[in-house]
């Protein structure tokens, strides 16, 4: 029997943290096991009140806001589970998510001190299309795969197992954006490996590109860090392979207020050091078109009411 404690920042967003909460508390086929899920009120105006949920979540309420990495942090340290699992408060869990991951853990060598973590497969709308896609997340076996991006929305697919974080240490809270990459490099680094649960555990919300100030901002701090004279420079091919991401997201960010020529120029030099014909660095995922209609319909729902409706999936779709 193990505890898995499951963390939701929340920030200004009381109706779909609400649907995320009890995505969580619906899991399936846990047996033995055991929930508790972890709202952090990241410093909400007006505080987030859920009287439904009373009883069933413990909420950590933080005043001022802490951002994605400090809400994170204060959800771990308020945890007491064998596991950490995470959850943005605008996506949502399909039922059998944990109980595929755990397995997928526990036959991984987790329990001979190996740093493991899992993901699993989720929804999500492609950018280009608009149309709901499945995307089943690639393994990450070597630091050269971590330093290449993030592609496994670990805000919500992430479980971890405790003692992960007393190794790796936990998210840098001075990162309002990246650090997730962050974290995920550290580990690789320390030799860790992600291992992918093939289930579509997890509906995500799409999210609109970040400003290109607050990326290049968040992008300098990675540099001080990682970068050629950073305190944990990175050399050879992480090296290039860092610098492409990190001007892949600088591009990225750059076309939504900066202007296609400044995006090009990002572009160009993300696509030097690390030649391809796509835009992610490595093909991170194996994508399936054949999206339930329950799920189609619960992102058009969520695209015409706006950032309040919370994603509604109906307990049976289950992959």
């Amino acid at each position: 029997m193990a505890l898995i404690s499951v963390v939701i920042p929340v920030f200004n967003r009381s109706a779909s943290a609400e649907r995320a909460a009890i995505s969580a508390l619906e899991q399936k086929g846990l047996g033995a096991d055991k929930l508790e899920v972890i709202l952090v009120d990241d410093g909400s105006s007006p505080p987030l009140a859920l009287p439904s949920l009373a009883g069933r979540v413990v909420v950590v309420r933080l005043n001022p806001n802490a951002g994605p990495a400090g809400a994170r942090n204060a959800g771990i340290r308020a945890s007491r589970g064998d596991y950490v699992a995470f959850l943005d408060s605008d996506d949502v869990w399909l039922p059998q998510k944990l109980a595929r991951q755990l397995a997928e853990l526990r036959g991984a060598g987790t329990d001979d001190g190996d740093l493991v973590v899992s993901a699993c497969g989720f929804y999500y709308p492609n950018r280009r299309s608009g149309r709901v896609e499945g995307r089943i997340p690639m393994r990450g076996v070597t630091a050269l795969d971590f330093a290449s991006g993030c592609w496994a929305a670990p805000g919500t697919t992430l479980v971890v197992p405790r003692g992960v974080f007393d190794r790796i240490g936990v998210l840098d809270e001075s990162l309002r954006r990246l650090e997730d990459y962050d974290w995920l490099l550290r580990f690789g680094l320390a030799g860790g490996r992600l291992e992918v649960a093939r289930v579509m555990g997890a509906v995500i919300a799409p999210s609109g590109l970040a400003r290109s100030k607050i990326v290049a901002q968040n992008v300098q701090r990675l540099e001080g860090k990682f970068g050629r004279t950073g305190s944990a420079a990175l050399s050879g091919a992480l090296s290039r392979r860092f610098r492409a991401y990190m001007a892949l997201e600088r591009g990225a960010a750059s076309l939504s207020d900066a202007g296609k020529l400044e995006a090009a120029i990002w572009l160009s030099r993300s696509l030097l050091l690390k030649p391809r014909g796509t835009g992610a660095l490595l093909p991170f995922w194996e994508i399936n078109a054949e999206v339930p209609v329950e799920v189609q319909d619960s992102f058009k729902a969520l695209a015409s009411a706006g950032v309040e409706t919370a994603i509604s999936i109906p307990s049976h779709v289950q992959q």
